[in-house]
């Protein structure tokens, strides 16, 4: 996964003279997710009170140690809850007010959606989600949030503040989340499934 440039300048000022050398070497996932959505929370809080929890952990300890870093230096107050045991997930999302799935390589995932979507959607968190032919049309028929060029931290930013300051956010929450289970748990797509069945036999 590529970084976006501007992304990748701001990063550069804030780790050189290692940029260049960590860049190369910390696996590009990590790279492309970790930091441009920590740059993306640095310009939202200097507009609005938010806080960024992210669950998961690092496999490269530089870039962990530059995250904690640019966390303290900008007085971001990032909860970070490290690696978790899946089952916990309900939980955390309960108290999000909105859930993030940003992914940087847009065009990949053009014509597919994200499964942490649909989690989010099942718990009643309104999304924020990179733009993409199929999720763009989730997120509008179930009314449960907006999409945004991942790669335009600016614009992103813009997103997380429309989504925050929604006075009718918990609706789009639920829209989303009856949407889903009208739609993609297994008991309704067990009825369809067994139609199709009948029909062929």
């Amino acid at each position: 996964m590529e970084i976006n440039q501007e992304i990748k300048q701001e990063i550069k000022k804030e780790t050189d003279p290692i940029y260049e050398k960590v860049s190369k070497v910390v696996p590009a996932i990590e790279w492309a997710f970790h930091a441009p959505l920590i740059h993306k929370i640095n310009i939202l809080k200097k507009e609005i009170d938010a806080t960024l929890t992210i669950a998961g952990g690092f496999y490269d300890l530089r870039l962990e140690k530059w995250a904690y870093d640019f966390d303290k230096k900008n007085d971001l107050k990032i909860n970070w809850l490290g690696w978790i045991n899946y089952r916990d997930l309900a939980s955390i999302f309960s108290e999000a007010s909105i859930g993030l799935c940003l992914l940087q390589n847009q065009a990949r995932y053009d014509r597919a959606i994200a499964t942490k979507i649909f989690e989010y959607m099942l718990m009643g968190v309104p999304v924020l989600t990179s733009k993409g032919y199929l999720v763009e049309k989730l997120i509008k028929k179930g009314k449960c949030g907006e999409t945004a060029d991942a790669t335009n931290a600016h614009e992103v930013a813009g997103g997380m503040k429309t989504l925050l300051q929604n006075i009718n956010l918990e609706k789009m929450g639920k829209y989303g989340s009856d949407f889903s289970r009208e739609r993609f748990v297994w008991e309704k797509r067990e009825k369809k499934l067994l139609e199709i069945i009948e029909k062929l036999t």
